[in-house]
């Protein structure tokens, strides 16, 4: 028996519970939760502050700097606390930037503050608001920092539900990888760098990309690349998916071209 066969709660970190929500998804086996791909991939390269813009959405390294405050605004809990840039040379020496705050905000999640510890650094990534003298973050998204985590430059987005965290699925795909005897899939896993790559002369729009073995197509997928300047979105889909997919576009196409013509 094939461990693509194998029920998905085998899989670290997941389950009864766990399994039941995977199931809601679709996510039966190892094998489907090895082609159960993301929504999107986020870029999350590090920006210094610096180099932001107001209203973008960036990841930033920083250091908590205050204590971490829990109050109530309007009746819901909030958690505030103050962080400051940590730089890294080219060595990877990391180094505080006094100059460089950041004000973040949690609203409605007070368990944070159980989470955050003053002196920690963490990678922050979400919208970037304020002003050029001090900047804003409110519930950004964050991971503890590591040496080497911004290897991981494009982080998956996948779809969830109530019954599995995101955080779940994402460790289940790699505990599938983990398992999986097929190396074009790792290599598919790592797809949207070499995407960004490849295509980084091409304007944003639809392309369609084949997985081969053995010089035989397994799966087909389309991938929709969005681009801004700072932000790479690869949607992949299957390829009964894509084509269901341009059809609908091609009908909403005519009708609006009918519509032109009224």
């Amino acid at each position: 028996m094939s461990v693509l066969s194998y029920p998905v709660k085998v899989l670290k970190g997941v389950g009864e519970s766990r399994a039941k929500g995977l199931n809601n998804l679709g996510v039966f086996t190892v094998g489907d939760m090895l082609y159960y791909f993301p929504r999107r991939y986020e870029d999350r390269h590090i920006i210094p502050l610096a180099e932001v813009e107001l209203y973008g959405t960036f990841a930033v390294r920083l250091k908590i700097s205050s204590k971490i405050s829990a109050m109530k605004a309007r009746g819901l809990p909030m958690v505030r606390f103050s962080a400051i840039e940590v730089k890294a040379d080219e060595t990877g020496a990391l180094t505080d930037n006094l100059e460089s705050r950041v004000d973040i905000v949690y609203f409605n999640s007070d368990f944070v503050k159980n989470i955050f510890k003053q002196g920690n650094i963490y990678i922050f990534y979400g919208k970037i608001t304020g002003n050029l003298a001090k900047f804003e973050m409110a519930n950004p998204k964050f991971i503890p920092y590591q040496p080497g985590i911004e290897d991981t430059r494009f982080y998956p987005v996948y779809k969830k539900n109530r019954l599995v965290t995101h955080n779940t699925i994402v460790k289940a795909a790699e505990s599938a990888l983990e398992n999986s005897t097929y190396p074009d899939m790792r290599a598919w896993r790592t797809l949207p760098a070499a995407v960004y790559m490849a295509t980084a002369s091409l304007p944003a729009g639809e392309y369609r990309f084949e997985v081969t073995r053995d010089g035989k197509a397994v799966k087909t997928f389309t991938q929709t690349i969005g681009r801004d300047d700072n932000f790479v979105d690869v949607n992949l889909q299957s390829g009964a998916k894509a084509k269901k997919e341009e059809r609908r576009q091609n009908r909403n196409r005519g009708e609006k071209r009918e519509r032109r013509k009224e």
